[in-house]
């Protein structure tokens, strides 16, 4: 590592200096989100409701129970940022720099009555971002490809809670990305700080009076950490958030009131730092809703037909952009903004229906025909390779199911079950 980086951790560290440079002969630990009962090697963490620190290092990425959307895999320490407080079931909040969807995700399962708009403004990365809450299976996630201040026309004064994982020197990556290593210096880490501080001020314009704010980032760095966010508190007002206690302890207390940071000879992970602020001030918010293009009548028909014919208890708000049908979670003003997706993408019409993946990811359990299946049947990784199955069910669309959630959808006919995993997944 280089020196003006270690020179920089004597200074804070002091007494803990050498066992931190020590903790780097270690491996780097690794977590997981477990959303079912599984015989994965975990033990678990103290600040957070479904996740754990992994022990083992079998690869996990392209297993059945990943597809399924049993996991998610996510550094430790990166989880207890979102443990900081308690969230609302039915806030309305924004993840700001989201990918690959770690965060978006816990955000997303706390919240089961709001919405989530999960920002990402590389394009590549959005994506990746969008595969993820879809594998999930997420129902209350809208995907954005923006500059964060470019959401600020759109969102000023709406959000309950803000997220800002904010892009940084990364240098609690050191013992897992040897890149990150090679590409720190100081110019960046002025940089980084500079442009989290912006960050804050768009963050600011989007959140309500009494709107809680997250910050976070994956570096020690002072300017990045205590120093960006004093700067921050100079010019607004905000209170600080005591933070979770489990969290607390799971960690050490930062520099200033409220911070919490972790570091590899002292906690679980690789490093972070976090701290949590209550708005204050007042915000006149802006109330627009979005221009949506509604289904005409040939189109309605042939999805309500197939809603019909092969769920029960849908009841779904259907609009339509850029030729894909959406269930619409709700009416916000998207207009100008790059979406990756609306709500829940339903299908497309090319002459008849084509239900589409999330769809079945999200809905699955909808389906009136449904294959129960468990994760070690030898038919779950036919399915993944795309391959037909030899099962006698009722003819037409089903999805089939492991452990509540859905693996994805189907076509039954004569005696086979014809497979709709996409081909882009079939990696098997």
């Amino acid at each position: 590592m280089k020196k003006e980086f270690l020179d920089e951790m004597k200074i804070l560290l002091d007494n803990d200096y050498n066992d931190f440079v020590k903790s780097y002969d270690n491996p780097p630990k690794r977590g997981v989100r477990s959303r079912i009962d599984n015989d994965i090697k975990k033990i678990k963490l103290d600040y957070g409701i479904n996740e754990y620190l992994l022990l083992t290092d079998e690869k996990l990425g392209n297993t059945p129970i990943h597809h399924l959307g049993g996991i998610y895999l996510q550094e430790p320490s990166a989880m207890a940022p979102i443990n900081l407080i308690d969230i609302n079931p039915n806030w309305n909040c924004l993840d700001m720099c989201a990918s690959p969807g770690g965060k978006s995700g816990q955000i997303a399962e706390r919240i089961p009555n709001g919405i989530l708009v999960s920002n990402e403004i590389d394009k590549k990365r959005s994506q990746t971002l969008f595969q993820n809450m879809e594998r999930m299976g997420y129902s209350n996630v809208i995907i954005t490809n923006n500059d964060p201040k470019d959401l600020v026309s759109n969102f000023k004064g709406f959000f309950d809670l803000i997220v800002l994982d904010a892009p940084c020197s990364g240098e609690g990556m050191f013992r897992k990305d040897s890149e990150a290593i090679s590409m720190w210096n100081m110019g960046n880490v002025s940089t980084c700080a500079k442009r989290d501080i912006d960050l804050l001020e768009y963050a600011n314009s989007m959140l309500k009076k009494n709107g809680k704010l997250i910050y976070s980032t994956c570096t020690f760095n002072r300017l990045e950490d205590e120093e960006a966010i004093k700067a921050f508190l100079d010019k607004h007002d905000y209170s600080v958030i005591k933070p979770n206690i489990n969290v607390l302890n799971s960690g050490v207390k930062g520099l200033i009131d409220g911070a919490v940071r972790f570091y590899p000879h002292n906690s679980v992970g690789e490093g972070q730092f976090m701290i949590a602020l209550e708005k204050n001030e007042d915000i006149e918010p802006i109330n627009k809703k979005g221009k949506f293009n509604n289904l005409d009548g040939k189109e309605l028909k042939l999805v309500n037909d197939f809603i019909n014919e092969n769920t029960t208890g849908l009841n779904l708000n259907l609009v339509k952009r850029n030729n894909i049908i959406y269930h619409l979670i709700k009416d916000i003003n998207l207009d100008n903004l790059n979406v990756l997706s609306y709500g829940i993408r339903i299908g497309e019409i090319d002459k008849r229906f084509i239900p589409n993946h999330h769809f079945f990811k999200v809905f699955g359990n909808y389906f009136k025909i449904k294959l129960e299946l468990k994760l070690d049947d030898p038919n779950v990784l036919k399915y993944l390779r795309g391959e037909q199955l030899d099962i006698e069910l009722p003819k037409g669309y089903g999805n089939i199911i492991i452990d509540g959630l859905s693996l994805g959808g189907f076509k039954s006919v004569d005696g086979v079950l014809k497979n709709l995993y996409p081909k882009g997944l079939r990696n098997f």
